[in-house]
Formats: structure tokens, sequence, C-alpha cells
């Protein structure tokens, strides 16, 4: 074939076919569909050989020779890759991502469809990997049990199996910016410590509306919670969720008028942790 004295049809075509015998042409894909057909006739079969002839054991004979011919069909395919095309192998390659959930890998053409994963891949024919990664994380690097990538940090690299293999694509988590302050609510880089206000007046004015708090740049971490007279907690928020101010809601209703105590957990950055405790008066 004079095609395959170009460098980059050889290289595709062949990767494809390999592509193609892990994807739809694969023994467990093509096994899938077959018994999804036999599923829908099984029960027809009984009315279809009283009517026109055979047996239903004779038709699970003949189902039988088609699952036989799949498994030979996928050994044939298996051992003409290498004998027609000068390849070596095949090689198991399991490709996988860290952590789940943070990425995906393209194997030459094809995204692979879960991880892990495992395909069945060739020697000398150069076997392509691409990262790509979800959002909220950047890939990292690659890593190969039995191989060595060229380019780790690289999006692309390629491999020459020699064996059979596992392939992880590394990612990691972005960094998590904060969001800006609401407006109204003082820089925390301009002040220290935890404050909290003694009151605030949720009577739809607009004004004073929310209470308030504010947690200064040394505050490494806090966990407020402020309760009813009767110990019932009505609100709660930590630096994991940084922002949400009460509005006086519990339980989908405004609460009473009234003084509420609450308590404050807090770690400074040179003094350690700390805790806060103090009335809070809901005025109308």
């Amino acid at each position: 074939m004079h095609f395959f004295l170009n460098a980059e049809f050889h290289q595709e075509y062949i990767t494809r076919y390999a592509d193609l015998s892990n994807g739809v042409f694969s023994c467990p894909q093509m096994h899938a569909i077959l018994d999804s057909m036999v599923a829908v006739m099984t029960p027809e079969m009984t009315g279809q050989t009283a009517k026109w002839g055979g047996t239903v054991t004779g038709w699970q004979a003949n189902v039988q020779t088609l699952k036989d011919y799949i498994d030979a069909r996928c050994a044939a395919i298996s051992s003409g890759m290498v004998d027609c095309y000068n390849l070596t192998g095949p090689f198991d390659l399991t490709v996988n991502v860290d952590p789940p959930g943070s990425g995906e890998v393209k194997v030459n053409s094809e995204w692979v469809p879960y991880y892990p994963w495992t395909g069945v891949y060739y020697g000398n024919i150069t076997t392509l990997f691409k990262a790509n990664a979800f959002t909220g994380y950047t890939f990292d690097y690659w890593e190969s049990t039995n191989h060595t990538f060229t380019q780790p940090d690289s999006l692309n690299d390629t491999l020459n199996l020699t064996m059979s293999d596992s392939v992880i694509a590394h990612f990691i988590a972005d960094a998590v910016i904060p969001p800006p302050p609401p407006p109204g609510v003082p820089n925390p880089s301009t002040y220290t410590g935890f404050h909290m206000p003694t009151a605030f007046s949720p009577n739809g004015d607009n004004t004073n509306e929310t209470l308030i708090f504010y947690a200064g740049w040394d505050v490494l971490s806090y966990d407020l919670k402020i309760y009813d007279r009767w110990g019932n907690k009505v609100f709660e928020s930590s630096n994991l969720d940084p922002y949400v101010y009460w509005d006086g809601m519990y339980q989908g209703k405004l609460v009473n008028t009234g003084v509420y105590s609450y308590t404050v957990n807090f770690v400074l950055e040179d003094a350690g942790p700390q805790k806060k405790t103090g009335n809070i008066t809901v005025l109308r």
C-alpha cells in the first residue's frame, strides 16, 4: 500500500484501528450488541419455530456460533495487527486520572470512557496521550509504571510500548480565590481579630438589615453559632462559607425581637485558638 509510505497516514491508520478495536469493535461491545438482540428475540422464538420450522435449540446453537465468531475475530485482529503491520504486543494499557473526577485522557483518537480503564495496544508504533483538566483543576504530570514520558509535564505526550503498562494523568486543584467582600463590608486586610456587632434590625427598611460580622486578616478560621433564649441554634457560619451573614431568618421565618447569644471559636495567626461570646439584639 503506497499510503503506508506516508508516515502520518501509517501512524493514524494503525492507531485508529487499535482505538476502534478497543471501542465499538471490541469483543465486550460486540457481545453486548448481540446479547441485546437475543434478549428481544428469545421470547418470540418458540412461536417462530412453531410457525416456520426449526427448533429453539437450533437457534441457540446458531447464536453461540455467532459468539464464537466474535471471539475468533477479535483474536484474529490482534494477531493480524502484529503480523501485517510489523507491530509488537499486544499489551494491556490501563489509564487512570488522579484525583478522580479531575480530568480526562485521550488515547490516540478516543477519549477514555471511564477510569480506571484498560485497553489493548501495540508496540513499534507511537501511542499518543492527551490530558484535559476539568473546571477547577490544572494538569500536573504524567506517570507511567513501565515506560518514561519524554515531556511528563506537557498536556500531550507519547509512549512507544514495549510491555503492558499503567498510565496516570495527575491533576492539581486550582487555588480557590475568596469572593470580594459585599458592599459595605470592610476589606479584611485592614483590620485584625473577630468583630461582632451588638444589634441589627431586619425590618425591611433596607437599613442595617443583616448581621454583618468581620474576620480580620489574622483570623485563620472561625466557627460562629447564634442561639435563641431556649438554646435553639438559629444561625451558623464559618470561614468555609465566607460572607454568609444572618438575615434574621430561622426555619423560613423572621425571628422575634429580643436578645440572642452567640459563640464564636476562631484561630488567630499568632495567638492560636480563641473563643468569644456575647449577645445580639434583634430590633424592628
